[in-house]
């Protein structure tokens, strides 16, 4: 901001020395000149800086008169204290030292990510040396590039190559890498080149170079109309039919010696060239990842087809093929029927092509694996799964193999995602020990799960050892906040707390604004557990983190008699019940999230269904129980799971509803309710969330949020606290709230002082007593009078421009008392409909209006 300010000459401004000279009686123009930069230098200053900040953070500093007051609040608020930027570095070099190169990651982009972290903390003002790079490249290198590091070592100190150095000759080596196998690629074009050499060596002799219009009947261009071999008139003296010569007759004896001495090609060949030299059937689809657009010969597939789009496609060898139309072409899968959009229609290829990349770009998961290729839609669910052969993925939708894809869905994947997505091997567990009532009996084999294998990564363990566990309940909690969340939840939240009894490994969740919020949360869940177990308190184990390390925090721990134990800074380890849990709560959230393709605002939602089944789940910790079978001394019922995220129906009670209403609305389950027997529903129509006891699932279908609106999100018996997000405006926003920021007087005395308000009231007074509305009459005994009061409103254009000012007398309804004078006095507005009515009843009958 600081280099923004000075580029535009404004940074002089923000120097708290900075004024602008008050004008003399006289100015001279120079003086008035001056004023006047001065003045407008300060205003674009403010503006500029109004700008780059939330809304929150707006009004916080709108009421500060000097630039420097603004820019000393932003730099207190961004760049915090020296104890807050020395947290900010710590966790850049932790994220630093966790990365990892990726196997498709190129030299450059992994070196700009670890310069992006690099960079961060030397904004921070802390020393980050170049050789501390060059150790992490050195160590965190793949493979492929251990050549180029063994060279190095051998030919000079290690202490003494430089980050350029090391840069450029693995660059080097990646790019020698490149170029020996830009030869070898496998591609769907790439053996046609070598393949019309051959065939025109065959068919044209050497002599022979003239060229004629492209024949109507074998669309070749070597030879006149007349003597085409395959004209519809001419007779084969060897069979006797029509349509060919007796030459191409005698050559089809022939074709099982040329079948034969294409397949002593190589397979990636063969893959390629059949989709010019063979006629396959429509159905088959080549799944080409160098193919950039889908593609097909067959008009029929076209749902939709626009022919007046035209274009070329290049091959392999350079040439070009005639693009006759785009359009829409429909796939049916297990799944129901899939659009493919924006496919080619090329007549000149025999086969059908499904571009990779085409496929990712609309959303689709392709994946390759123990020669099979799985597609899948964006919420994870499986399309297709094609097996390889000969080297490439045909996918026939006619074939006998493809249609075992249709199956029903096994019981082993519905309660893997009822259950959050967690390890097979413990649901079989379950099984065999009796540890929940309602599961049923699971196939041994575990399911393919997508979101599973998107979802979940793991590092090399940190070692084990024999510690001491609890002996009871509430002898030991460990405790951790997680957080912040880049998307808040749907109330706001950033940040959760959780809390694990150290002897039944049973964890709640809570969601809070801010970390400050910990102190209290602790406090009442310290009640509430003592309360449930009958138990006391005794120790509780954190981090070193300033929300536990607080004055508040630790005066609860004293005046309750809790030790509070603190983990050695930057070995999380030592916590490591938590930080387990956490993991395994993380990625479970993820994968129920991304199972049913619900945006990120859900994550609470899901974090607090993950810890309802976490509690519900063995642990290898507890013998042959559950955390919730240990706290609660009963085994957990599992027959009312569903599948997080799923489509249902609720009821709506019929208080809430006319007859001829609809009984149900359709919704997205979230969640158990935490204090009834309940789900919870999430309404996207009207965007607030339910507790609903008669609830109707359909577990394999999820909501489309392609035509979400935004409405203002609205919440009934939900108890998640929220913090607003910080964003940036633009000027244009600023100078929107700067337009309707029109103040209404809200009491006569405001309204007394000024003229056009005082104009409004007596505008209105006028229609009162035109309209007769009021009559003056005495007051009855032992009856008491309503008063009365202004309404101020200011009537806007449409494009925002004030109209008038409207000045209302009213009854003070509310001053009424039920059973005493609520029902004597009412407004007599007659509704649209009852007006209509009477008019055409008046036209009916001949009636006079009056």
């Amino acid at each position: 901001m600081e280099a923004y300010l000075d580029a535009s000459d404004l940074w002089e401004a923000v120097s708290e020395e900075y004024e602008v000279p008050p004008l003399s009686d006289n100015p001279t123009m120079a003086q008035i000149k001056l004023h006047n930069e001065r003045r407008q230098r300060k205003s674009k200053a403010k503006a500029n800086l109004f700008a780059a900040v939330s809304s929150t953070i707006f009004t916080r500093i709108m009421t500060l008169k000097t630039v420097n007051e603004i820019w000393n609040f932003l730099k207190k608020e961004y760049e915090g204290n020296e104890r807050v930027k020395g947290m900010q570095v710590l966790n850049l070099i932790r994220e630093f030292e966790m990365q990892r190169m990726k196997e498709s990651e190129t030299i450059k982009d992994y070196s700009d990510r670890l310069l992006s972290i690099v960079n961060k903390v030397r904004l921070l003002g802390t020393d980050f040396s170049d050789s501390r790079i060059v150790q992490k490249i050195f160590i965190t290198i793949l493979e492929k590039f251990e050549t180029t590091i063994s060279s190095l070592e051998n030919s000079k100190d290690v202490s003494s190559i430089t980050l350029a150095e090391l840069l450029n000759a693995l660059q080097a080596q990646e790019q020698r890498r490149l170029m020996r196998q830009e030869g070898s690629v496998e591609g769907a074009f790439q053996a046609i080149s070598q393949y019309k050499k051959e065939m025109q060596s065959n068919n044209n002799s050497s002599n022979n170079t003239q060229k004629f219009p492209p024949c109507p009947y074998c669309k070749k261009s070597y030879h006149p109309q007349k003597r085409c071999w395959w004209r519809p008139d001419v007779r084969c003296h060897k069979c006797g039919q029509l349509g060919h010569v007796e030459r191409i007759c005698k050559s089809q004896q022939q074709q099982g010696e040329v079948k034969a001495a294409m397949e002593e090609l190589p397979d990636e060949q063969l893959f390629v060239v059949s989709c010019f030299a063979t006629s396959s059937s429509p159905e088959t689809w080549l799944i080409d990842s160098g193919c950039t657009n889908h593609m097909t010969y067959d008009q029929r597939l076209f749902k939709e087809l626009d022919k007046t789009v035209t274009s070329k496609v290049r091959i392999g060898n350079g040439a070009y093929l005639a693009v006759k139309g785009k359009g829409t072409v429909a796939i049916e899968g297990h799944t129901g029927l899939k659009l493919i959009s924006n496919v080619l229609y090329v007549p000149e290829i025999n086969q059908n092509l499904l571009s990779v990349g085409q496929l990712l770009e609309k959303g689709y998961k392709v994946l390759f694996e123990d020669n099979q290729c799985m597609i899948a839609d964006a919420q994870g669910r499986e399309v297709f799964i094609v097996q390889m052969k000969g080297k490439g993925f045909a996918l026939d939708l006619m074939q006998e193999e493809q249609a075992a894809i249709h199956k029903e869905e096994s019981n082993a994947m519905l309660w893997h995602r009822r259950l959050g997505h967690f390890h097979h091997s413990v649901l079989l567990f379950m099984k065999k020990n009796d540890l929940g009532e309602g599961l049923p009996e699971l196939e041994v084999k575990p399911p393919t799960c997508v979101a599973c294998q998107y979802e979940k990564q793991t590092r090399l363990s940190f070692p084990q050892n024999k510690a001491w566990r609890a002996t009871q309940k509430l002898q030991l909690v460990h405790t951790d906040v997680g957080g912040p969340q880049r998307t808040p939840s749907l109330n706001g939240s950033k940040f959760y707390i959780a809390f694990i009894d150290d002897h039944t490994r049973m964890c709640w969740i809570y969601f809070m604004k801010f970390k400050s919020e910990v102190a209290d949360i602790f406090w009442k869940f310290k009640a509430w557990a003592e309360n449930q177990s009958k138990c006391k308190m005794q120790v509780i184990r954190s981090d070193n983190g300033t929300e536990y390390t607080s004055e508040k925090f630790n005066k609860f721990c004293e005046d309750a008699g809790i030790e509070h134990q603190l983990t050695t800074p930057y070995i999380p380890q030592q916590n490591g019940v938590v930080e387990r849990k956490n993991r395994t709560l993380m990625e479970m959230t993820r994968c129920l999230l991304h199972e049913k393709g619900l945006p990120k605002k859900f994550w609470a939602e899901a974090a607090h269904t993950s810890v309802f089944l976490l509690n519900r789940l063995p642990t290898k910790v507890l013998q042959q129980k559950t955390p919730f079978e240990a706290w609660y001394g009963y085994k957990p019922r599992l027959q009312n799971l569903k599948t997080f995220g799923c489509l249902c129906f609720s009821y709506i009670p019929h208080v809430k509803r006319d007859k001829l209403d609809k009984k149900a609305e359709v919704g997205i389950f979230i969640g158990y309710s935490s204090i009834s027997k309940a789900y919870r529903i999430y309404l996207p129509e009207n965007n607030k969330v339910i507790v609903s006891r008669y609830v109707k699932f359909l577990e394999s279908e999820s909501w489309s949020w392609e035509n979400d609106k935004k409405l203002e999100f609205q919440e009934e018996n939900a108890n998640i606290d929220d913090e607003p997000v910080r964003g940036t405006r633009s000027l244009s926003d600023i100078y929107q709230r700067c337009n309707i920021a029109i103040i209404e007087p809200a009491r006569y005395e405001e309204a007394a002082a000024d003229k056009k308000w005082m104009d409004a009231m007596k505008e209105e007074l006028k229609m009162i007593e035109k309209n007769q509305t009021w009559e003056l009459v005495d007051k009855p005994r032992h009856k008491r009078a309503i008063g009365v009061k202004w309404v101020y409103r200011t009537k806007l254009n449409s494009d925002g421009s004030i109209n008038k000012h409207k000045a209302r007398l009213v009854v003070k309804g509310y001053a009424q008392m039920f059973g005493v004078d609520f029902s004597e006095t009412f407004a007599p507005v007659a509704r649209l409909d009852t007006i209509r009515m009477l008019l055409a009843l008046a036209a009916q009958k001949g009636w006079n209006i009056h």
